[in-house]
């Protein structure tokens, strides 16, 4: 018996993945991400575009309310001149027997009712209707929008879905507290596209762009989220299924609070609060309490990361008695005790944790660790602790927009092994990492890594084809026939290999490009010329790219070309302003006016360059308003003076 159950379970694994092989090809031309488990498509050829003039939908066994939103969307896709119906079908059933009835009609094993856990789907799709069943609200709205992408995207042929997540928490992390700080419109614009990619949380990295009814003057006051913010953000996302995980920093990185008079006397050091002063623990207790009762999600982020302070603050003589793994363990426990009473679960970074590891069995078990590595192809470092000592944890990668111009994608792409890595390891969640360090990131430049991430975090138990990924991409998101757009950021990701440009680094656009008084300027010529080869090559395939949707998109990367193309054109100008230069000086003894004049064709060479920079300044400032408050504009304006 043993042996006949044994075998029936290697048949059925053989089988799912012999269907997924098989599906492989149907995946890279359906319009769907992240990509469905099981692709079964009845009729093979997509054969022209699919649309509708009208769409009924009709809910079983579930609250309509809770999908109105995605219905909302549904709407803008309809064509009016278009007289063919669409029925839409969204049920929620734990029931076998209904179950089982889905997969016998649609020729799907049984086994699949298993498999698709509380947050998968299955779907149908016909010429004239899509069936969604789901056990959860979480799995129909996920099929919901699966079947949206479907009909945005005109897929025609029959097809037949079964899906499922492989991580149960897919987070986003949006670094509110280094510059740029979103408005509430785009905020919700977050969340509708972070849905649709099928995450389930999203959380702000929150220093002090935060007002609380109790401390509410060391928050921005042109850049905050109010308590009446938060509380919008949350019952906004709770209509699309997802979760707002609160956030504040309680240890280090606390300097843009402590550097307000108000606030200074409860730092340890200028960067970092004190742990053993009654009035910084009064602040932590309250602050959080009252973030803890907004905040929609049951877990919450105290951070903790990067405490280089530890040993050097006001209170050195006490830490180099107990120890510092002891000091911060025991302001980890205050931190925790506060939010438990709140009943929320605490989630912090896993930096320092991992520098005192034995603090893994002292500390509260239901800690949640956020273990982030952004480079390297061996993760093993930042998961055997957690995973040796059964810690929950989650594992953090980054889109790697720190002090860029543009993410590096390269970088990006090999950053998603520790997704993998982690998911073999048995971490609970990804939490993906945008960090805004620098004047000026918009959300759209990171939306391909973004995309990216949804598609190994839902998918991390199998390989992923990224070129099947980036045709899918450019169809879900733009509306794409082709994969000019994405063809045209791996064409600009050259950039990040060459010297002068190294990285993407935003060094080399904001510093002056002209030489200090008496300091030399080097230029590799050699170099400069591969940058224009990049650029033209750049600029010709941004000319052939056409969006159907989501265009600020193009006009975002529009703009960082500019920047670079500044770049190049300001270091050829300088080559010929130095000719003309050093001609005048050659010049000036037998004919000052002759010299002049070349003084004055070398100053004709900035005039281009003038222009260049008020048109990127207006670009900026144009990107900037349109995701984020006005606050820290002016400090990324000064950089173009």
């Amino acid at each position: 018996v043993l042996k006949r159950l044994y075998m029936r379970k290697t048949f059925f694994l053989c089988l799912i993945a012999i269907i997924n092989l098989t599906c492989m090809g149907y995946a890279a031309g359906l319009p769907i991400l992240p990509s469905p488990k099981v692709i079964s498509t009845i009729d093979g050829e997509n054969k022209g575009e699919r649309v509708y003039g009208d769409i009924d939908f009709i809910w079983r066994n579930t609250n309509s309310e809770l999908y109105s939103c995605v219905q909302e969307e549904f709407n803008e896709l309809l064509r009016k001149n278009c007289s063919d119906r669409l029925k839409i079908i969204g049920e929620q059933s734990s029931s076998k027997k209904i179950l089982k009835a889905f997969c016998r009609k649609h020729s799907l094993n049984e086994h699949y009712i298993d498999s698709i856990g509380t947050e998968g789907y299955l779907l149908s799709k016909s010429d004239s209707c899509i069936h969604v069943v789901s056990k959860s609200p979480e799995g129909l709205l996920y099929g919901i929008q699966s079947a949206k992408q479907l009909v945005r995207g005109g897929y025609a042929p029959s097809v037949t879905l079964v899906d499922w997540p492989d991580y149960s928490q897919r987070i986003f992390f949006d670094d509110i507290s280094r510059g740029p700080i979103s408005n509430i419109a785009y905020i919700k614009k977050q969340i509708r596209d972070l849905s649709e990619l099928k995450y389930n949380a999203f959380t702000f990295y929150i220093e002090h762009v935060i007002q609380p009814f109790s401390y509410p003057d060391f928050a921005p006051e042109n850049g905050k989220l109010t308590m009446k913010d938060v509380r919008e953000i949350c019952s906004y996302a709770r209509k699309y299924q997802m979760e707002i995980i609160g956030s504040f920093q309680c240890f280090g990185h606390f300097e843009k609070i402590l550097s307000l008079e108000k606030y200074a006397s409860l730092g340890d050091t200028s960067s970092m609060i004190a742990p053993l002063n009654p009035q910084a623990q009064s602040f932590l207790k309250t602050v959080l309490e009252e973030l803890a009762d907004v905040f929609s999600s049951d877990y919450f982020n105290i951070n903790c990361d990067e405490t280089w302070d530890l040993e050097n603050g006001k209170s050195k003589e006490y830490v180099h008695r107990v120890g510092p793994d002891k000091f911060y363990a025991d302001h980890i426990r205050f931190l925790y005790g506060i939010l438990k009473a709140k009943n929320k679960k605490v989630m912090m970074w896993g930096d320092i944790i991992m520098k005192y590891p034995h603090l893994l069995s002292e500390l509260p078990k239901d800690i949640t660790y956020l273990s982030w590595n952004y480079s390297g192809t061996n993760y093993d470092a930042w998961i055997n602790p957690f995973k040796e000592n059964n810690s929950n944890y989650v594992v953090c990668p980054g889109i790697l927009n720190s002090n860029r111009l543009f993410p590096d994608l390269n970088m990006t792409r090999e950053n998603m092994q520790f997704i993998t890595d982690g998911y073999r390891a048995g971490a609970k969640g990804v939490l993906y990492t945008s960090w805004d360090d620098s004047a000026f990131h918009s959300f759209a430049s990171i939306m391909y890594g973004v995309a990216l991430a949804s598609e190994y975090s839902w998918n991390a138990s199998r390989s992923i084809d990224v070129d099947g990924f980036e045709e899918r991409y450019c169809m879900v998101r733009l509306g794409s026939k082709d994969t000019r757009f994405t063809q045209t950021l791996n064409e600009l990701m050259k950039f990040a290999k060459l010297g002068m440009t190294y990285e993407m680094n935003d060094r080399i656009f904001y510093e002056r490009f002209t030489p200090e008084i008496n300091n030399a300027l080097n230029i590799n010529k050699e170099e400069l010329n591969i940058a224009r080869e990049i650029l033209t090559s750049v600029k010709r395939l941004l000319d052939t790219v056409g969006l159907r949707k989501e265009y600020v998109d193009e006009k975002t990367l529009k703009y960082t070309v500019a920047q670079y193309e500044f770049i190049v054109d300001a270091r050829e100008r300088m080559f010929k302003m130095a000719d003309w230069y050093r001609r005048s000086l050659q010049e000036y003894t037998e004919s000052p006016e002759r010299a002049r004049k070349s003084l004055i064709m070398a100053l004709k060479e900035i005039n281009p360059l003038e222009v260049q920079v008020l048109a990127l300044k207006q670009q900026y400032t144009e990107l900037w308003i349109y995701e984020n408050q006005s606050y820290f504009l002016d400090e990324g304006l000064k950089l173009y003076r």
